[in-house]
């Protein structure tokens, strides 16, 4: 009967501890919670109005993010069909599927401009 009243204070001190580690690894890090984490992509917000690139911004887009935002225009193959699009690094994939086989354009999002192309060929024997 000692040994089990031992063993349970043994183990009821371990889970105070245990608690007292735990609350006192959130302090240590509640200054991490309060500052954003830091992300490779850029932030994209959808602009609530058309815009054309140049002065005639709406008002809505001043400021920081209004200053990165852009308007473009990106050749795409005749005939081709819009299949899906991805990030790469800090690059966004196009992938279109033509006649011709697929293609891929390699956009920079931080200026709108056309990065690379791929196009994929059959392979012939």
């Amino acid at each position: 009967m000692k040994a089990l009243k031992v063993l349970v204070i043994g183990m009821g001190t371990l889970i105070v501890v245990g608690l007292g580690l735990l609350g006192y690894g959130l302090y240590r890090n509640t200054h991490r919670l309060s500052v954003p984490a830091a992300s490779n992509a850029p932030a994209v917000t959808a602009p609530s109005a058309p815009v054309s690139a140049g002065a005639g911004r709406p008002a809505a887009l001043a400021g920081p993010v209004g200053e990165s935002y852009f308007s473009t225009e990106l050749p795409v193959p005749a005939g081709s069909r819009f299949e899906q699009m991805t990030t790469a690094g800090d690059r966004i994939v196009l992938r279109f599927t033509g006649a011709d086989g697929d293609r891929l354009l390699v956009v920079d999002p931080h200026n709108g401009q056309i990065a690379g192309t791929v196009t994929l060929l059959p392979e012939r024997h």
